[in-house]
């Protein structure tokens, strides 16, 4: 009776072996399951591939825009500091030659006679209006 018993033992064991078997996922299964995830997988990081390489190329362009509106912002604030340079050195010629007329101005009695100082200011004043006149141009 052992011995019967023992075969039946080994007989439940093979049938619930042979069960478990036969439950488990065939070798295709499995390999159709794992191509399938491989596959999900590389769609996924083709599309954030995808993704970076968008945003590097917006990257890209804004720093393009930033590096072109920085040279414009130089070269807008250059040409301002030339204009700059250029009123104030005309404002300095102006004040000389404002300072020049009223010096002819006073020579106006200086001469022996009246007649001769007033001529003495208008060759001093046509000597001075070359020099002047461009610093007292408006624009």
């Amino acid at each position: 009776m052992n011995l019967d018993s023992d075969l039946d033992d080994a007989n439940a064991t093979i049938a619930s072996q042979q069960e478990q078997i036969d439950q488990a996922p065939n070798r295709d299964d499995v390999v159709a399951a794992a191509k399938s995830a491989y596959d999900d997988l590389s769609g996924q990081l083709g599309a954030a591939q995808d993704d970076a390489s968008q945003a590097v190329e917006q990257a890209s362009a804004a720093l393009d825009q930033a590096e072109q509106a920085a040279a414009d912002a130089a070269g807008t604030a250059d040409e301002l500091q030339t204009q700059a340079d250029a009123a104030q050195a005309k404002a300095e010629t102006a004040a000389t030659c404002a300072q020049s007329f009223l010096a002819a101005f006073s020579g106006v009695f200086g001469g022996a006679t009246l007649q001769e100082g007033v001529e003495a200011t208008v060759a001093e004043l046509q000597a001075l209006q070359p020099q002047c006149a461009p610093a007292l141009e408006q624009g």
